[in-house]
């Protein structure tokens, strides 16, 4: 009876080096106050988006025709 090598994949470089890289914080202990960070960057980023946008435009009122147009019209 023979007994065939189990061959194990091995992981391309660059998907180890990703791996490791993304495990800094939980080695180095700061997992949490990274995630305070980029959350609290990512929140005043879009405070400042809307505090800074033009305001919009007042809507115009409908033409005259469609004013008093009969609402119920298509769906009889």
């Amino acid at each position: 009876m023979s007994r065939r090598k189990v061959s194990r994949r091995r992981r391309p470089p660059v998907r180890r080096a990703s791996r490791s890289l993304l495990s800094v914080p939980a080695r180095y202990n700061v997992r949490w106050p990274l995630i305070t960070g980029v959350a609290t960057a990512a929140a005043l980023a879009y405070g400042h988006v809307l505090v800074s946008a033009t305001p919009m435009p007042p809507a115009a009122p409908p033409p005259p025709a469609l004013a008093h147009a009969d609402p119920h019209a298509g769906t009889r």
